[in-house]
Formats: structure tokens, sequence, C-alpha cells
């Protein structure tokens, strides 16, 4: 989050309910800043560490970068032009002793995550397995995602789920193989962009393993209809994109690519 973005968030979250109690009545949108600063002080620091500065001669609030630089974002509130000259520093606690003040900034955390979608990454793993030169994959099946496409043992991480342990529950649910969490090891990372979904950016990470028990198994009818042991250099050509571009980075020993994203 940088500072113009945050500005923008703020300036859309201010309201009445987030004003100082005492100037509530004179709060309106073309004064938007008015009787905010206690507040955006506090979140101006929870985003960017910035050191919080008060002058007890206007009972003003403001932030101080590292630098001594001043970034002030409710100056505005003041018709006039003002000058402050007895500044200091104090900690986020002797803001939030304040009732009124800690109310009022948990209204304005509340407005803001109106305001603003975070970032959002879904977060996928993928078993890719080789042996003897050939690489294991299955062909997708009834799911409505590149159906009749080739890929690796894949699946979501659940919420609660690490990467790692997300790849040896998928191992078993789609292949029927038991692997240990410790005997896996991560190969690549992927940054994807899907410009058709919703939450259309992901964080794909594929890991190998080397022993595992149990023989190969569609265990997934009803989401495979076929899987084999192909040659890594004659690969399919239905293939999931982005899984053949993943598998081409592993062969090259690249930790990490991007994926979909415009150049």
């Amino acid at each position: 989050m940088n500072l113009e973005k945050l500005t923008n968030i703020l300036k859309k979250s201010w309201s009445k309910e987030t004003c100082y109690p005492n100037l509530q009545d004179k709060w309106s949108i073309d004064n938007p800043s008015l009787g905010q600063c206690a507040i955006t002080s506090l979140i101006v620091q929870d985003y960017l560490w910035w050191d919080i500065l008060f002058s007890k001669k206007y009972n003003h609030f403001w932030n101080q970068i590292k630098n001594n630089t001043e970034i002030d974002l409710t100056r505005e509130q003041f018709w006039k032009k003002i000058t402050i000259l007895d500044s200091k520093i104090v900690p986020r606690e002797e803001l939030l002793k304040n009732s009124w003040t800690k109310n009022r900034y948990n209204t304005l955390i509340k407005n803001m995550r109106k305001n603003y979608t975070p970032n959002t990454n879904v977060p996928a793993c993928y078993l890719f397995l080789k042996k003897d030169g050939k690489i294991f994959l299955l062909r997708r099946f009834n799911t409505g995602f590149m159906d009749g496409f080739y890929t690796t043992i894949a699946g979501h991480v659940d919420a609660g789920e690490t990467f790692s342990q997300a790849v040896v529950r998928e191992a078993e649910e789609e292949a029927g193989i038991i692997v240990k969490q410790d005997d896996v090891k991560m190969v690549h990372t992927m940054h994807r962009k899907k410009q058709s979904e919703t939450f259309n950016e992901r964080v794909d990470v594929f890991f190998t393993v080397e022993n595992w028990e149990g023989e190969l198994q569609n265990t997934e009818p009803h989401k495979c209809d076929d899987m084999w042991w192909f040659d890594a250099n004659n690969l399919p050509e239905n293939m999931v994109p982005y899984v053949k571009y993943a598998i081409e980075c592993i062969e090259k020993n690249m930790p990490y690519s991007e994926f979909g994203w415009e150049k």
C-alpha cells in the first residue's frame, strides 16, 4: 500500500461517524478531513510505519517519515494556513487510551474495508513426478476447466493448510499414493494471472518427490479419464498451458516464473 492509494481510500472512508465528537455537527463532504487527524495518523502508521506527531496548541495529529519529512493528510481541515512549532512524537497507545478515538478508529477501519479490496492470490499446489525420463500426467475430465487437457497432480490449498500439506493430500486423493510431507521438495513457484476469473491472481507451487507408497491409480474417475507416464521430450500437445510452461521451467532449474501477465 503506497501513500497515494492510502490517501484515496481514507478520503472515501472519512465520515461524520469518524469525526471527532465535538466537531461532528460541523462535518461535511466539503471538509471531509475535519476531526479525522488522530485516527488518520494511526492508520498511516498501521500501513507505512511512520511516527505520529502531536501539537498541543492545535490538538492536531499527523505523521513523520524517518528522514523527518512530515506527512499531514488532514491539514486541509484548517481553513487558513497554520504553522505548527510545538510538535512532538507520541506513541499510538496514548491515542488509543481515549475511548472515543478507539471507537472512531475501528469505525474508520470498517469504512476502509468497504472502499478497498485487498489483493487476493489463490494458492494451489502441484506434484511433479519424473521417473526414467518420463513425467506423470493426468487428463482433466468433467471439471469445467480445461477438460481434455493434461496436467500434474494438483489442487487448491485449503484454509489452514500449508502448500506441502496440500500436495500430500492431493497425491492420495487424485492418484492413491502416500507421500510423506518431509519427502516433498519445492522446485518451482509461479505467479499466474487468469483474466477470466473473479479472483484471477494465483500462486502455484510445484513440488517433486522421489519416493512414495502405493501404486499410481485413478482414484477420481469422475474428474480424470486418463493418466500416463509421458516422455519428457515428447509431452502431449493438449496440456494445460501454464503447467507445460512450469514443467519447462523446472527442467531448466528455474525456481520462479510469471504467467498470463501483460508485458
